[in-house]
């Protein structure tokens, strides 16, 4: 006989905590006040839960911000600052903190100010230099949000060189209902070369002096490149732009081939949207998202945006003032990728009811569903109604909505018999 076998068993034992992913899903559904407690449980559970207490920072009160000065809580915030990713703080005086415990794993940066209260505005301007340092230090950080933008020149390049030099940053979004200069938003543009999301809520100050190509080969130069192309895809720009602002502008939107998603700014002249759908037809086919709320003109030259894009999947615009044949035709062409519609019109008309308009701008329809809906509207103030009667309007609108559109163009009833 052989040699004897000795079988030897070991048991270990394990909690739910050492699958990582049973522990991340369990921490997000915890608030930060559950996470907190859980951390006083036990020495094995802070263990455990202090890493998602500190991911994410969220200070939206004055009492919670003063708690960040305690000692205790300095001590913590250094013990832990590599678990700290994100950070979202109306105060920010935080960011010298955060910059002295050295923080800097960040992913997310949010410094948003008070929308009522200006001290709190005025306040955070001065705290400019220690966002852009701590940018600098967070070599993983991504996104950036701001309630305000930059006043002085040495902020507004050093914020620029962070843009064009960072390798991480991909979203920048700045909130600032106030007036700023358009030499500084030229230079804020012209430097998100890596961005892949850019959102500015601004008021541009008017400049009587004409954009020269000396002005655009200083703005070239700051993307480094030639012939600079950015990798922009999403673009918000909402705030009001001048005449020739709005050209410095289209020259950076032929810029961005990968655009998905972009939000127009203020333009009052058929000209602009004339132009506007050129660059869209030439250089963005990878256009799905098209948001005009802030535009104004006649319904059959926005149809030249619609007829420019090639697969919409959302469209809104909350200023359509008449509603005709080609503005429909434009978006039935649509009718198979496009998923949400928003076309509410002007709360100002007279004929409008509010609640209609509440409806089209809080739920997602397709076009099977609102277009109908909409030439139903319009023909329910036809006499004509009350000789075919409800059903057999909503029947024939489903059926030929176009055609109905046609109709409703002429400004006479329905022809019953057609």
């Amino acid at each position: 006989m052989g040699p004897a076998v000795t079988l030897t068993s070991t048991f270990t034992t394990a909690t739910i905590f050492d699958i990582h992913l049973l522990q991340g899903q369990i921490c997000s559904e915890l608030t930060p006040r559950d996470l907190r407690r859980c951390c006083l449980v036990s020495r094995d559970f802070y263990h455990y839960f202090v890493p998602y207490l500190y991911r994410d920072i969220t200070i939206a009160r004055k009492a919670t911000y003063n708690k960040f000065y305690r000692p205790e809580a300095l001590v913590a915030l250094e013990r832990n600052r590599d678990h700290v990713l994100s950070v979202n703080c109306v105060f920010a005086k935080l960011w010298k903190i955060l910059l002295d415990h050295r923080c800097f794993n960040l992913r997310v940066l949010k410094s948003p100010s008070l929308p009522y209260r200006l001290q709190n505005r005025e306040e955070n301007k001065l705290e400019l230099h220690n966002i852009i340092a701590l940018m600098r230090s967070c070599p993983l950080l991504r996104v950036v949000e701001l309630g305000h933008f930059f006043y002085m020149k040495g902020d507004i390049e050093a914020f620029c060189s962070v843009m064009r030099n960072h390798d991480q940053l991909r979203e920048v979004k700045i909130d600032h209902h106030e007036y700023v200069s358009c030499q500084k938003v030229r230079r804020f543009l012209w430097s998100s070369t890596k961005l892949h999301r850019l959102s500015l809520n601004i008021v541009m100050t008017y400049n009587s002096q004409q954009f020269t190509s000396e002005g655009m080969q200083s703005l070239i130069a700051l993307s480094g490149q030639e012939d600079p192309v950015f990798a922009m895809k999403e673009l918000d720009l909402r705030g009001r732009m001048h005449d020739h602002e709005i050209d410095v502008c289209f020259l950076f939107l032929r810029r961005c081939p990968n655009l998905e998603r972009l939000t127009s700014p203020s333009m009052y002249t058929s000209k602009m949207i004339h132009e506007l759908a050129s660059i869209i037809s030439s250089t963005m086919p990878y256009l799905q998202h098209l948001d005009m709320r802030h535009l104004c003109v006649p319904a059959d030259t926005m149809a030249l945006l619609l007829s420019a894009c090639q697969n919409l999947r959302s469209y809104k615009n909350n200023r359509c003032q008449e509603l005709t044949p080609a503005l429909f035709a434009a978006l039935w062409n649509h009718q198979d990728t496009l998923k949400e519609l928003n076309i509410a019109r002007d709360d100002n008309e007279d004929d409008t009811d509010e609640d209609d308009d509440v409806n089209y701008a809080e739920k997602t329809w397709t076009m099977k569903e609102v277009l109908p809906r909409v030439l139903y509207e319009q023909v329910a103030k036809l006499t004509a109604l009350e000789k075919l009667g409800p059903g057999r309007v909503r029947r024939l609108i489903s059926a030929n909505p176009v055609v109905v559109a046609d109709m409703l163009s002429s400004g006479n009833d329905m022809d019953v018999e057609a």
